[in-house]
């Protein structure tokens, strides 16, 4: 996987999971109102929890191809957007 790739897998994946669960918690807005919880604030709770944990989700575990050794160990720098260091060879991508 490339870094553009990457980005728009990461982006993606976190709207779509985060959509899901906020429509889950609409969807059963009677039986939390039964139980005095509130649906649009769990919903919008949720989808920005979720939105944020795959986001980190997938800086931190899924790796990239570098471009220099071919090999699938790059993995985002903290602190720097879209920017990746490779664990073999140290160069960035």
């Amino acid at each position: 996987m490339t870094a553009p790739q990457h980005f728009f897998v990461s982006f993606t994946a976190s709207l779509l999971g985060a959509t899901v669960l906020a429509v889950t918690a609409i969807v059963f807005q009677d039986w939390l109102g039964e139980h005095g919880v509130p649906a649009p604030l769990l919903a919008l709770g949720l989808f920005i929890t979720a939105h944020l944990l795959i986001r980190w989700y997938f800086q931190h575990f899924v790796s990239i191809r570098c471009k220099h050794c071919q090999q699938k160990n790059c993995y985002a720098i903290p602190g720097r957007s879209d920017r990746f260091r490779c664990e073999v060879c140290g160069a960035d991508s």
